[in-house]
């Protein structure tokens, strides 16, 4: 979790005039006030696990066993499911067949019994509808062991491989009528396993400068807390109410600082306006001061 601390101070300025024969001015005084906030970033996470099992007499799940010894003609119950464990994403299989010990020229898809929804473009199966975060995608049923297959490869071991990739659902639209539905998108290994569930509220935010000893009092705790979990390509907007009850005018500044070393912060685009005119434009790292 990414922190930003925004602070907004309020000066008051005057000039005292003495009652006299002639006028003299005081040096100007300032009375200030300041309040800050802390504002948490969250940020998605793409996260799936693969999963293998076999079918009892039951017909109910159990350990799949890779040792199990089979005859042509039969039909092996595999079942491969990809399971969502975060965001919700699309998924997509790649199948190989590279340590078996039988002649890769009898090894093709055609042994593989697949469930719904998969779709073969270039080296992957595509799942063509998103999986949900908690939900899985059914891959295999089965592997059918081709009947044509003689004694002569009774020492002979099947291996086949299968390895899955997920891409965030949101923000992302892939063409399955291309030989590359996912762009090219590079895939990379998840580096956590947490996964926040996407909140979003909407309780405003306010700063009023109520003078005297109050000076400044906030009404919430986060600038962003509107803005749930975000997933790249997000544009999220909120607003700010900043008000002054005092009896003379006040200015208002902004100053940022982070309190977290985070390179994700400089990524991450920031515009902060009022009134039409631009405060701030520029990565969420940066610093605002006397805006």
């Amino acid at each position: 979790m990414s922190k930003k601390r925004m602070q907004i101070s309020a000066t008051l300025l005057g000039i005292l005039l003495s009652a006299g024969t002639f006028a003299s001015a005081y040096p100007v005084f300032a009375a200030q006030s300041e309040v800050s906030v802390e504002n948490n970033v969250d940020i998605g996470n793409i996260n799936i696990s693969l999963e293998k099992h076999g079918l009892d007499e039951k017909g109910e799940k159990t350990d799949f066993d890779d040792a199990q010894v089979v005859v042509p003609g039969q039909v092996v119950d595999e079942l491969v499911d990809i399971f969502n464990l975060a965001n919700d994403a699309w998924v997509r299989m790649k199948v190989t067949f590279d340590d078996s010990t039988i002649d890769g020229n009898m090894l093709d898809d055609s042994l593989l019994n697949l469930g719904e929804d998969w779709v073969k473009c270039g080296d992957y199966y595509y799942c063509t509808k998103p999986v949900k975060h908690g939900e899985s995608a059914e891959f295999l049923k089965s592997v059918s062991i081709p009947a044509e297959w003689t004694e002569a490869l009774s020492e002979k071991d099947l291996k086949i491989n299968f390895t899955a990739d997920a891409v965030q659902e949101k923000n992302f639209t892939p063409n399955f009528k291309s030989d590359d539905p996912w762009f090219g998108t590079v895939i990379e290994q998840s580096v956590t396993d947490a996964y926040t569930v996407p909140v979003t509220s909407n309780n405003p935010f306010s700063v009023v400068y109520e003078g005297g000893a109050a000076g400044l009092v906030k009404v919430g705790n986060d600038f962003f807390s509107n803005w749930g979990t975000l997933m790249p390509g997000d544009v999220v907007s909120g607003k700010a109410t900043i008000s002054n009850k005092y009896a003379q005018s006040v200015k208002i500044y902004f100053q940022t600082d982070t309190i977290a070393d985070d390179n994700l912060l400089r990524k991450l685009h920031l515009k902060i306006a009022c009134d039409g005119q631009t405060l701030y434009d520029g990565s969420m790292a940066g610093e605002i001061t006397n805006k």
